[in-house]
């Protein structure tokens, strides 16, 4: 008889790397002179130790230092130095020491988050002819440094912007509208006519069409609801305000104080509990491709400052609000890469009591200390 075992993903890959392992003719080991955390400009020396199974050629041996993303979207990687610290015969029962150095680059930091993170490595690979390449690799965590390196441009300190004009939202309403009214003026009468079609005929497999266009109706109509009620909500907020602007520096760093002004001028008479600003994040993480793409997000408010308590703000006369926000100091820096990406927005709100919360936002980007100094 014939026994067939199945294997999951899981407990494969550990027999796998064994395997090659095994077959492999040398084995790698990166060892590091200090196990960081390493800042830009800083060197990363170190040394590859090969263990040598069996004679071989070794066409080069190469030390990489790369970031990559982790996390719940596709892994992205991308080298930034590579260096060759050998090439030649490697003798079988020998081991070898083989030094090298790397610059760290300035960017992008290491990061933690929760659907998106990213991280740094060394990486050592042997290109072995008709053989497996062994391969090894050590993790680090890159910070800012503490003084600057280098002189930056990040253009303007500080910016005034109207944010989105909503523009966007009125075309996410008509798309969202069109998934919800298509449905109902084709499917419905559609339905109908299936459940008349079906009176007097014997049998549940009768009604098996008119259940199967009602369900992909609803399918339609709750996505179009989806889509329409958050822009719906921002566009009838929007109304009640004829100007929304926020000044802000464009670049801020985590333990920083930044100046924030809000210029509002209602429509009508506004009642607000508070108006304030609040610093939000936004992960984004990509999985999967084609039909099976799913996008992964994670959204939440950092900071905020209340720049005006209980008040009446009057029609058409403009009002100006200022104050500060202190960045946290553990926030992390902005950071975007294909499929994967940290942002983060300044979001004024007018907080008003039974109806929708009018509400501004602008985006900045989070930059190490030293490339904020001397603004």
């Amino acid at each position: 008889t014939t026994e067939i075992y199945t294997l999951s993903l899981h407990d494969a890959l550990p027999i796998c790397r064994d395997l090659e392992v095994a077959l492999s003719k040398a084995e790698l080991e990166v060892v590091l002179g200090t196990p960081g955390p390493f800042v830009p400009d800083q060197l990363i020396e170190g040394f590859v130790g090969v263990t040598v199974n069996r004679s071989c050629r070794c066409r080069a041996l190469t030390v990489t230092l790369e970031w990559y993303t982790h996390g719940r979207g596709n892994r992205k990687t991308g080298a930034v130095q590579t260096v060759v610290v050998f090439d030649g015969d490697l003798v079988a029962g020998e081991k070898g020491l083989y030094p090298f150095t790397l610059t760290v680059p300035p960017g992008p930091f290491s990061y933690e988050g929760t659907v998106v993170s990213l991280g740094w490595r060394v990486r050592a690979n042997a290109d072995l002819p008709w053989a497996f390449d062994p391969k090894t690799e050590t993790t680090i965590v890159v910070v800012p440094g503490v003084e600057p390196l280098h002189s930056v441009d990040h253009g303007p300190a500080s910016l005034s912007r109207r944010g989105s004009n909503g523009l966007g939202d009125v075309a996410t309403l008509v798309v969202g509208s069109l998934f919800i009214f298509v449905p109902a003026l084709i499917v419905g009468p559609l339905s109908l006519g299936f459940l008349l079609a079906c009176v007097g005929q014997p049998g549940l497999a009768n009604l098996f069409p008119a259940v199967i266009t009602a369900g992909m109706g609803t399918i339609f109509t709750y996505v179009g609801y989806r889509v329409v009620r958050p822009a719906f909500i921002r566009i009838m907020a929007r109304r009640r305000i004829s100007v929304f602007e926020i000044t802000v520096s464009d670049t801020v760093s985590p333990g920083e104080t930044v100046d924030v002004r809000l210029e509002i001028t209602p429509r009508s008479d506004l009642l607000a509990e508070e108006v304030r600003v609040e610093l939000r994040l936004a992960e984004v993480a990509v999985s999967g491709s084609g039909t099976k793409k799913k996008t992964h997000s994670h959204k939440e408010t950092l900071a905020s400052v209340v720049l005006n308590h209980a008040g009446t703000l009057q029609a058409r006369r403009p009002v100006t609000f200022s104050g500060t926000l202190t960045i946290p100091d553990a926030v992390g820096l902005s950071f975007a890469a294909i499929q994967n990406s940290v942002s983060y927005q300044l979001v004024g709100v007018v907080d008003c009591p039974g109806v929708f919360d009018p509400e501004q936002s602008v985006h900045v980007k989070v930059v190490p200390t030293n490339l904020t100094r001397g603004r």
